[in-house]
């Protein structure tokens, strides 16, 4: 039986593959202070990118995955990286969804404050 940190591990780099794709560089992958932690930090030319990596099975039920305090956790974390890491790059924030071993929807910019 696969473990959840197997499955995890699966989804992250089926995220990791298609931004490869998309983007210039993948920085850092699983980014972690205190218990907070970024999935897989991203940049291109332009964006220094921040991506949460969600797997589910209720495609219209996006929104419900990702709260407002994974939201608030997330920019938190990625605000120390860019402080310890400094860039003039615009921050950004992407959730990518996984299912089926397959990036089924990706939420561009999600917030920043």
């Amino acid at each position: 039986m696969i473990s959840k940190k197997e499955l995890w591990n699966k989804w992250e780099m089926i995220a990791t593959k298609w931004l490869l794709d998309k983007w210039r560089t993948i920085l850092k992958c699983n980014y972690t202070i205190r218990w907070w932690e970024i999935d897989i930090i991203a940049e291109n030319d332009e964006f220094l990118l921040c991506v949460e990596v969600k797997t589910i099975s209720d495609l219209d039920n996006f929104s419900w995955y990702v709260s407002d305090k994974k939201i608030s956790h997330l920019i938190y974390t990625f605000e120390s990286f860019m402080w310890r890491f400094y860039t003039n790059k615009q921050p950004r924030i992407d959730v990518i969804y996984v299912t089926n071993d397959k990036v089924r929807k990706v939420f561009e910019n999600i917030t920043w404050e």
